[in-house]
């Protein structure tokens, strides 16, 4: 559910093109939306927050009562703390800016469909800051650290910073592919599967500063 028509177009496509998924768009405002998810009832809703008509965290909260087993993600350019917690606790599993859309968005729609939060990294940083003050009203061990090599937290810091993968080895002096091998045992060892999750684990376990 989207209000602006060339972002819109290209999720479209790269979803059919990518992901072999069917995709229904209602474009404009939140009764057209409303109308498309009543009439076919979809296994993954991304909508914007933003519309002419309503606030989009009306649709999740609704979305998430119709239709429970439905994966909820948010693209907006709203990325506040505030806004990102009230779209989390509303129902949604994925929030992404629009100024960070993965290049691939498919594989974040397929990690939304296999119950993966997928949130970007500056998003993910919100959440984790949220957990941090609810935990203070309670006494917890720490988090175990990870088994992290120096060099697999190097490359950790640079992607809670944003930095895609050329840019990291650029910083590093190392290849893209060697930077790609990195990220891919940093997964493994936090038991993540995209950036976003990571980010929050990392924070999270105070591997990286939030």
């Amino acid at each position: 559910m989207e209000d602006q028509q060339a972002v819109l177009e290209m999720l479209r496509d790269m979803l059919q093109r990518h992901a072999n998924l069917q995709v229904v768009a209602a474009v404009g405002t939140l009764a057209q939306a409303r109308a498309a998810l009543a009439h076919h009832r979809p296994h993954v809703v991304i909508t914007d927050l933003g519309l002419p008509d309503g606030n989009g965290l009306a649709l999740i909260e609704e979305t998430r009562q119709d239709l429970p087993d439905t994966k909820i993600a948010v693209i907006s350019v709203l990325g506040d703390a505030a806004t990102v917690v009230a779209a989390i606790r509303a129902g949604a599993s994925g929030y992404v800016l629009k100024d960070d859309l993965p290049e691939d968005f498919s594989h974040f729609i397929r990690d939304l469909m296999a119950g993966d939060a997928t949130l970007s990294p500056a998003v993910a940083r919100h959440v984790v800051r949220l957990l941090q003050a609810d935990a203070q009203e309670t006494v917890q061990a720490a988090p175990p650290r990870a088994a992290l090599t120096t060099r697999e937290l190097q490359v950790l810091e640079f992607i809670a910073k944003g930095l895609s993968n050329a840019d990291i080895g650029t910083r590093l002096g190392i290849s893209t592919h060697t930077v790609g091998d990195y990220v891919k045992a940093i997964y493994r060892k936090l038991e993540v599967r995209n950036r976003g999750a990571a980010v929050f684990q990392a924070i999270n376990r105070n591997l990286v500063n939030p």
